[in-house]
């Protein structure tokens, strides 16, 4: 059995292998009991929730489960009941999944001026405990803001930078490849009489990256349409729960306009497809990116669907630079640019 459709490991749409390729299960009857098993059988203690109706995506595998029963103290999938391997009269839009609860050992950011920052903790024999900065770099970094949940990590930091930890050094001289899941997956020297650091003031720290690029979709010209997040790999849409003014000019000012004209709800620039990445936003109208405001979570939809796709209208005109901020550069005509650059450098060569 394994977790598809997100770069977390404890969640994901649940996939098993049978004959010889992998198949997704149908979420009819999906319940804890079922998710109870999953998450044992791949290592964690329990599952959190159940989750239903492609929460992590399509799916490109066909379905391999269906009506499966688990009493929930089953050592695998397997053996629970079910309609039959292959044996599935399902829509592509059942698809099952899970969220399992964390195994030690949990991590945690400690010391930094907001959550997106801080000395690189982990907890091990009921005790937290720092990493060692030696040979620290944005590699190991990446992995715990990954493991977190985030984007990856904007900087590193070291020499305790985030203040001086209370307990012994956990991990020491860390090197990670960079497709590690976790940051204790990474090679490491060990902890104790092994760490290199001897005293407090050697912690690495990470700050991780809090943006999340945006573009717009389907609209007439290129500064209205349909908003579309990335994250984990994929696009997404935004959800027109709770959404207003403030929101809409925090995504117009990331995509490099003024601001928002206006935005629109009920997926006016049409319905998206696949993932829903954000519902119940709530920005404060100050925030560099829509990754930065206040909201449900990510892939956390409250049953929204995508007859509910926000949209907006952005204001001015966008730096000749940026296009889809955050995800590449366009120079859309030779003229263009030098139009631009006199509108908007002209005081610099003054």
């Amino acid at each position: 059995v394994r977790l598809t459709n997100t770069h977390l490991r404890n969640q994901g749409t649940v996939e098993v292998y049978v004959n010889g390729r992998w198949g997704t299960v149908c979420d009819k009857n999906w319940n804890m009991h079922n998710a109870m098993v999953v998450c044992r059988q791949l290592g964690f203690s329990k599952a959190q929730a159940a989750t239903c109706c492609n929460k992590f995506g399509q799916s490109t595998t066909s379905f391999a489960l269906t009506n499966v029963y688990c009493k929930g103290n089953e050592p695998g999938l397997g053996s629970c009941f079910h309609n039959g391997f292959g044996n599935a009269n399902c829509s592509s839009g059942m698809t099952a999944g899970v969220i399992c609860s964390i195994n030690l050992p949990d991590i945690r950011l400690v010391g930094g001026n907001s959550s997106r920052e801080g000395r690189v903790e982990i907890y091990r024999n009921s005790t937290w405990g720092s990493i060692c900065g030696h040979n620290w770099n944005i590699q190991a970094a990446n992995i715990v803001c990954k493991q977190l949940g985030y984007h990856g990590a904007q900087r590193t930091a070291c020499c305790g930078q985030f203040g001086n930890g209370t307990g012994h050094y956990m991990l020491s001289n860390v090197h990670c490849e960079g497709n590690e899941k976790l940051i204790t997956d990474c090679f490491n020297s060990g902890n104790g009489m092994m760490s290199t650091c001897k005293r407090p003031g050697e912690e690495a720290g990470v700050v991780y990256n809090d943006t999340a690029p945006v573009r717009l979709v389907g609209g007439k010209t290129r500064n209205e349409g349909r908003v579309e997040v990335y994250r984990f790999g994929k696009w997404g849409t935004v959800c027109d729960y709770g959404f207003d003014m403030k929101d809409a000019n925090v995504i117009c000012r990331q995509l490099g306009y003024e601001g928002a004209e206006s935005w629109r709800c009920c997926a006016q620039y049409g319905n998206g497809t696949g993932q829903i990445w954000l519902s119940g936003v709530d920005c404060k109208g100050n925030e560099k990116s829509i990754a930065q405001c206040r909201h449900y979570g990510w892939g956390n939809t409250n049953h929204c669907n995508h007859f509910k796709d926000v949209g907006v209208r952005c204001k001015g005109t966008i730096p000749y630079a940026i296009k889809n901020a955050g995800v590449g550069f366009s120079i859309y005509s030779t003229f263009y640019r030098i139009i631009n650059i006199i509108k908007i450098d002209i005081t610099i060569y003054l």
